[in-house]
């Protein structure tokens, strides 16, 4: 004969339910490659800047050249063209500094802002605007030969970062000074 007892499974011992725990290491280190993934970029363009406040933008090319024949843009009878040209980075942007000056004839100026679209501003006093004429980068024959007191012709198209197109033409001295940068 059997008893009512034997035909039951013997009862399992009763434990608290306990969530499963994660492996070790496995969620630390996807938190730090995701950080490192997304912090990185800022990190570096930390670092540049602090490099260009202590030391400054770092030019890698510059080139300059004096009495050049012609320059593409320029009319066939500009004569005595000197160009200086700066390439580099600042943080992670390149850029460039462009100074030309050349000397031409009042007519052919006309005819090349006009046809440049270059709407042109008359500067009785010299050039008494806040933007400067810098010659620092090209030959000294054309900063002994522009005259501050005499009036200028000015065509200025700067952006509000600095970039853009400034050219100043004095026509008494028939001195034509451009700077471009992209900045």
């Amino acid at each position: 004969m059997t008893s009512p007892q034997s035909d039951k499974p013997p009862a399992a011992p009763e434990t608290p339910a306990t969530p499963p725990t994660p492996k070790k290491g496995k969620w630390s280190w996807s938190l730090i490659l995701f950080l490192a993934v997304i912090a990185s970029p800022f990190l570096l363009m930390a670092g540049m800047s602090c490099h260009f406040l202590v030391f400054g933008p770092t030019i890698t090319r510059s080139d300059s050249r004096a009495d050049l024949g012609t320059l593409s843009w320029l009319p066939d009878s500009a004569r005595d063209i000197s160009y200086y040209r700066a390439t580099g980075f600042f943080i992670l942007f390149a850029m460039y500094n462009q100074d030309m000056a050349c000397l031409l004839s009042e007519a052919e100026f006309t005819k090349l802002a006009d046809a440049k679209g270059w709407p042109l501003v008359e500067h009785k006093n010299g050039f008494d605007s806040p933007l400067r004429v810098d010659f620092h980068n090209l030959p000294p024959r054309y900063a002994e030969r522009y005259d501050e007191s005499a009036p200028v012709l000015v065509y200025n198209n700067r952006g509000s970062n600095g970039g853009g197109l400034t050219v100043v033409y004095q026509p008494s001295t028939e001195l034509l000074y451009a700077t471009a940068s992209n900045r």
